[in-house]
């Protein structure tokens, strides 16, 4: 799986640019952990995304088990 497929789905759902705020926490390969940076308060997915910074680091491409 890689962090550029995921982005595509995950922007169907809340729109363009929004994959940004999603990263892949890696271990020998493998994928540990799928990160979503949201930023503020409420209930609406789609805002908390619009307001959050930009992750920075991620690994690009993993494995699940």
């Amino acid at each position: 799986m890689t962090l550029r497929n995921i982005r595509k789905v995950f922007e169907r759902s809340f729109g363009k640019g929004m994959g940004n705020s999603l990263s892949m926490l890696c271990k020998k390969g493998f994928l540990q952990e799928l990160r979503i940076n949201i930023r503020g308060r409420g209930s609406k997915l789609e805002k908390l995304l619009q307001k959050a910074s930009p992750m920075k680091r991620s690994c690009t491409e993993a494995r699940v088990r």
